[in-house]
């Protein structure tokens, strides 16, 4: 765990560099890299004048424009129970364009002797973080955003003036957070976050 201190990246914006300051030291952009995808793709689907879409990375779906199957121009998107089977649905959100994105500890996990370790990790301990909520989906404008932020609301040791938050105050928290950061862009746009967990 000494070798995860973000505080031992040197980004050099000038140069287009990272420079990691410790011996053995590794940046794995696994965490991001399918939101940065999608935008890009979106991107290119832009420049080549698609007009309509959806880009589907598993966990990262970015729709993009209106839909042409509805006069609105929205897109139905089905929220995944984490409890049930494939294609079993919590709920359907009616959303126009923007970026849904799952994360989740009932997908994609390892099972040992009867016990499950999941691939979200802990950065304090290195291993899968203890958590009660199995599944976070969160819409955004980009899918990027969705990738930075997801995984936090999965995390429930986080504190908070010295007192725990757990997942509900979380977003609460998260959604102040982001609103002091004048991301009011997402509710101008979007109307308000739209979370499910």
């Amino acid at each position: 765990m000494s070798l995860t201190n973000p505080d031992d990246v040197v980004l050099d914006d000038a140069n287009q560099t990272v420079f990691l300051t410790k011996k053995g030291m590794e940046l794995d952009l696994g965490g991001i890299a399918k939101g940065y995808i999608a935008d890009r793709i979106r991107d290119l689907w832009r420049a080549y004048d698609v007009r309509a879409g959806i880009i589907n990375l598993g966990g990262n779906v970015l729709f993009v424009n209106s839909s042409p199957k509805r006069a609105s121009g929205e897109w139905i998107l089905g929220v995944q129970d984490p409890k049930k089977k494939r294609g079993d649905n919590l709920t359907t959100a009616t959303v126009h364009e923007c970026s849904a994105v799952t994360s989740g500890t009932y997908e994609r996990f390892l099972e040992i002797n009867g016990k499950k370790y999941h691939h979200i990790i802990d950065p304090k301990t290195g291993y899968p973080v203890q958590t009660h909520v199995a599944g976070v989906t969160l819409f955004t404008r980009d899918s990027v955003q969705a990738e930075n932020v997801n995984d936090y609301f999965l995390l429930v040791d986080r504190f908070q003036d010295g007192k725990m938050i757990r997942p509900v105050a979380m977003v609460q928290y998260l959604c102040t957070m982001m609103i002091q950061l004048k991301e009011l862009a997402y509710k101008k746009r979007f109307g308000n976050f739209r979370i499910f967990f």
